[in-house]
């Protein structure tokens, strides 16, 4: 048997080449692909407003400035941190959370970590059984005239947070769950409220059809 070595690499994208060689020519041939390989790492940060983010954002001097990117980042069983800030993210529209990541504030008080949200899409869509988002405050109004303008849960669980300020649109579309729709999963010790309907939606803060 050939020996063989384990070579453990830093978080990060990595760039490999190949050399083959002719013994009875002595032709070679070389093939190089940049970041062909992607290690993920298991710890991300995020500061919204990091001047000297840097992928693959694993340090909190290199925390990335776009939780959408952090989550970009991530693989299962990553977790990524947030620091404490309070800002609008317009950079949230794309955080639909489809694998086993966990989101966290770092210091464990949802009023550390604020995200401010107007328009757009909604600001979380969670979609596995293994995604958890803990210790945050989501504000603003949310995506206006859909359903959970905040939060779409349809799996995995969200605990100590503050969800709040939904509005739904002035038309006459009707919103089930201004701030959280939820079609299964699980809320915990959280505080959903302030939703405001321009009409009788089902549910100015939550609407529920499972969990």
């Amino acid at each position: 048997d050939k020996p063989s070595a384990a070579v453990v690499f830093a978080p990060g994208t990595i760039d490999v080449s190949l050399t083959v060689k002719n013994l009875t020519t002595g032709q070679t041939y070389t093939d190089a692909k940049a970041a062909l390989i992607t290690v993920v790492p298991e710890t991300l940060y995020v500061k919204k407003g990091n001047a000297s983010a840097a992928f693959p954002y694993d340090t909190e001097e290199t925390a990335s400035s776009i939780l959408a990117d952090a989550l970009a980042a991530a693989g299962d069983g990553s977790t990524i941190w947030l620091l404490p800030s309070e800002a609008a993210d317009p950079d949230l529209d794309a955080c639909s959370v489809g694998k086993t990541v966990t989101i966290v504030g770092k210091t464990g008080n949802p009023e550390d970590v604020v995200i401010t949200h107007n328009g757009g899409s909604r600001t979380f869509t969670l979609r596995h059984s293994g995604a958890l988002i803990e210790g945050l405050t989501v504000s603003g109004s949310g995506a206006q005239g859909v359903d959970g303008g905040h939060l779409h849960l349809s799996a995995g669980t969200v605990r100590k947070c503050i969800i709040e300020n939904g509005k739904a649109t002035t038309d006459n579309s009707r919103v089930n769950g201004v701030n959280v729709f939820q079609a299964g999963g699980l809320i915990e010790d959280s505080v959903i409220r302030g939703g405001k309907s321009a009409r009788d939606n089902d549910g100015a803060n939550i609407a529920m059809s499972g969990g």
